[in-house]
Order: C-alpha cells, then structure tokens, then sequence
C-alpha cells in the first residue's frame, strides 16, 4: 500500500502561527521556491513482519522519495504501548539502512543526524486531548520541570497544534519523520503538516519513548527489539 503525503518546506523556523500573522505584502514578495510543497513519498517492500499488540503486517523496508532524494529505512522493532489492559498503539521504527547505531542502539537513534520514522499505529479511537496529553506528559519525564529553552517550547506547541479534537481512528496512524535536509515532519491520520526543523525537538520526542525515562520499559525494548537481538 502506498503512501503519499505532502510535507510542506517552510523557509522559516517560525511556528504556524507566525505565518498566519505574516502580511499579505510579504507572501506577495516570496518566490514560488520560497513556498515550495514537495512530495514526500513512502513506499513499503514486499517483505512484512506482525506486530506484538497486532496482527497487522509492517514493511521490513520503506524507500522515502523527497524531492528528488531517495533512502530506504529498515525496521528496528515494534512493540505496544498499553494503558492499564487497554492497548493503544503500536510503534514501529525505523531508520536509514546501514546505519551503524553501535553498542548504544537507543542514543544513537535519539542522536543521529540520520533518515528515521517512527509509526505508531492506532488500535483504538484516541481523541486529540489525549494525544496532546501523551505528548505533554512524556516530555515533561523526559525534560523534567526544570524551565524548558523558549524555542523548544515554541517547536513543541507548534506540534501539538497538529492534533486537532477528533485524534486519529483506529488502524490509522501518526508519523514522525526525521530528514536531516527538511527537519520533523508529521502526519497526523494521512494528512500532513509543515516541517519543524529542530533536532532538539525531535531528539525529545524519540526520547519518550527509547530515552532513559521511557513512557514504557517494555516497549521501549521492543520498539529495537531486531537490532537487540544481534547485538
């Protein structure tokens, strides 16, 4: 099953809300470079795996087309994120085929200025509170209450302004996706979302779930669990 969304190419770091407020004389002024949409397409190989919390297939390897570019990401592992005896979702990662992550496998992802996807695909409704609260409480174990860097903040709450009241339905799914040329991009139920160009926020957000203070030990072990097992 192919994949096709569009990712926008933002010149700015600015939040969406800074390009709302921008006036009509400065867009007139931009190039049609300057607000380029390019095509990010994603597609899967032949070869799948089963997930733990599902009996749906996951690509082993997924190319991603951008812009003219091509990588092709392998799969690290599954696992699912359960709340209580209700299951959530099923994160599926993967990253640049090749990529050495060496003997620290979790950092290496968390850090690495590489091609890198996390799936979490949904097996139940999920309102968009609670995916603003997931997001929220899971970077406040990773960053602690200590004050946060203000761009972090303003990176972070311009991602969490792409999950609208109505969440994501089951056997859809949320996409993060790392491009070390174009930043974080996100697609929220297929549909997509400017990119935020900071490493910063990404490597927070990887870091809920494989970083020290994980949201779930056990998941974050399965989310790597192929490249756990060679190690």
């Amino acid at each position: 099953m192919n994949r096709v969304a569009l990712c926008a190419l933002i010149p700015t770091v600015g939040s969406v809300l800074g390009l709302v407020m921008m006036s009509p004389t400065i867009f007139a002024q931009e190039s049609a470079e300057d607000t380029l949409r390019a095509a990010i397409t994603l597609l899967p190989g032949e070869e799948s795996f089963k997930g733990i919390g599902t009996d749906e297939g996951f690509p082993k390897e997924v190319m991603i087309r951008d812009s003219g570019a091509e990588a092709v990401l392998t799969a690290l592992g599954s696992g699912v994120r359960k709340k209580l005896v209700f299951k959530g979702y099923e994160a599926v990662v993967y990253a640049e085929k090749d990529v050495d992550l060496g003997s620290d496998p979790y950092n290496a992802f968390i850090e690495g200025n590489f091609a890198k996807r996390v799936q979490m695909y949904f097996l139940r409704n999920v309102g968009g509170g609670r995916l603003r609260g997931h997001f929220r409480d899971g970077l406040k174990q990773v960053l602690g209450e200590k004050e946060w860097d203000p761009i972090l903040v303003r990176d972070f709450e311009t991602f969490l302004g792409f999950f609208e009241d109505d969440g994501v339905k089951k056997r859809q799914s949320i996409e993060l996706i790392w491009l070390p040329d174009r930043g974080l991009c996100t697609i929220v139920g297929g549909e997509s979302y400017p990119p935020i160009p900071s490493s910063d926020l990404a490597s927070a957000l990887w870091a809920i779930w494989l970083g020290d203070k994980p949201v779930s030990k056990d998941l974050k072990r399965d989310m790597l669990r192929f490249v756990l097992g060679s190690l």
